[in-house]
């Protein structure tokens, strides 16, 4: 039987006319692919270097633990078992039949690429479901699509799931006593887990070739960060904040002076074999002493802001409206503990959204200094130590009419060879 790809590609052979957002995308397209290629030639035509393999990302120590990191295996559709992702629907309530979203020509070979390996993949089936989500597109960084199911409508009249997700704060304080780390990314991640038997028809989707169900755990379900955790929590249970720390999809091995961590990291594969989870070599990282993990960057000394993220800062453009303005707040708060006095920083851009729920703001020199001294501290990029509950802490505070603040210190030595000791913050 052809392929949904060549069908569809016939199909568009066929069409006369396009919506304006299919022309659009199309002169983008052609514009990137243009640059691109222009690019390209003044720079020589340069080889790209081949991915290594897992083979050759995994160290040799590990390499009877291959088939854990083997893209084959974990484009196998997975058994069942009882962390089975079930969907409870609220009394009474259904999913809704949704739209079906317009798509770009270069979105609908992206859409066929992806029915075509999914299907091959038993990861999703044709269905005649009386529900269905719609999709679209979503840019990634390297300039690729990412297909996303809108299922706004069905975790609208879904049960939630209570099963509580780590605080990044304190899995980070847990790193005080570690000399050495790897670290391990999940490949495929969700749909390493089955939909509950009976639960399939509820994840059906629209596309413009038909209507399809998942029977592995897709992205954008209210409680798939729940189901997931509560698997990896149950997985890792005797090993969890002695030697492992786990953030969904995210593994984080420490250990410190005197144990092994070969043997941890060797536990851990195991593991994975065992639960049949599946991890990205070229993601990983072995036997280190810095890591960057959940956007931070951890150390045997403390934690830092990722620098990557720190350039995302600087090239901030100033917000123009309410919904500008939260992703900006909401991508600053995530490091608010790097910043001395944040909630007096940000107090003139927080005042903004006071009894506003949408639309433009009104962006003066007060916003503007806030913005750029915000920004500013981003750069300092200031190393906490880790929290050492047998140390002394220094607590100092501050306060104002509008904010408060405080710094939380803890002595240090600069060095191991250093007599006197220091305090250096943990927190602000």
């Amino acid at each position: 039987m052809p392929s949904l790809l060549k069908d569809a590609q016939a199909c568009r052979s066929k069409i006369s006319s396009f919506t304006w957002d299919d022309l659009d995308a199309m002169i983008q397209e052609t514009t990137a692919d243009l640059t691109m290629q222009l690019s390209s030639a003044a720079a020589g035509d340069a080889d790209v270097a081949p991915k290594p393999t897992p083979a050759e990302s995994v160290p040799s120590k590990y390499r009877k633990f291959l088939d854990v990191f083997s893209p084959v295996e974990a484009s196998q559709l997975p058994p069942h078992q009882p962390f089975d992702h079930k969907i409870e629907l609220e009394p009474g309530k259904q999913p809704p039949f949704g739209p079906l979203y317009p798509l770009s020509a270069r979105e609908l070979q992206e859409l066929c690429e992806y029915l075509d390996t999914m299907l091959a993949n038993g990861f999703i089936r044709r269905s005649n479901s009386p529900a269905a989500a719609p999709i679209l597109f979503v840019p990634k960084k390297d300039g690729s699509m990412r297909l996303c199911v809108d299922y706004r409508g069905l975790n609208a009249v879904t049960v939630k799931d209570c099963y509580l997700i780590p605080l990044i704060d304190k899995q980070l304080d847990r790193l005080a006593c570690a000399v050495k780390m790897t670290k391990l990314d999940l490949m495929g991640a969700y749909n390493l887990l089955r939909i509950r038997k009976g639960d399939e028809w509820k994840l059906a989707f629209q596309t413009r070739y038909g209507l399809y169900k998942y029977l592995v755990m897709p992205f954008g379900l209210c409680n798939a960060p729940s189901t997931f955790q509560a698997l990896m929590n149950y997985v890792f249970w005797d090993m969890l904040d002695i030697t492992v720390l786990i953030y969904l999809d995210d593994i984080l091995i420490y250990t410190g002076e005197g144990v092994d961590h070969d043997a941890v990291v060797q536990t851990v594969l195991g593991r994975l074999r065992e639960y049949r989870l599946f991890a990205k070599a070229s993601k990983c990282e072995f036997d280190v002493e810095e890591v960057e993990y959940l956007g931070f960057l951890a150390s045997t000394k403390g934690v830092r802001m990722d620098p990557k993220r720190v350039q995302t800062m600087n090239d901030w453009p100033a917000p123009r409206n309410v919904h500008q303005l939260q992703v900006f707040l909401g991508y600053a708060n995530y490091y608010r503990r790097f910043i001395p006095a944040y909630s007096r920083v940000i107090a003139p851009l927080t005042d903004l959204l006071k009894g506003k729920a949408k639309g433009p703001i009104e962006w003066r020199d007060l916003q503007q200094r806030s913005f750029d001294l915000l920004k500013r501290a981003f750069t300092h990029e200031p190393l906490l130590c880790h929290f050492d509950p047998a140390l002394p802490i220094l607590v100092e505070t501050d306060a104002s009419d509008h904010a408060i603040a405080a710094t939380l210190s803890q002595p240090r030595q600069e060095t191991p060879a250093d007599s006197k000791e220091t305090w250096h913050p943990v927190a602000y």
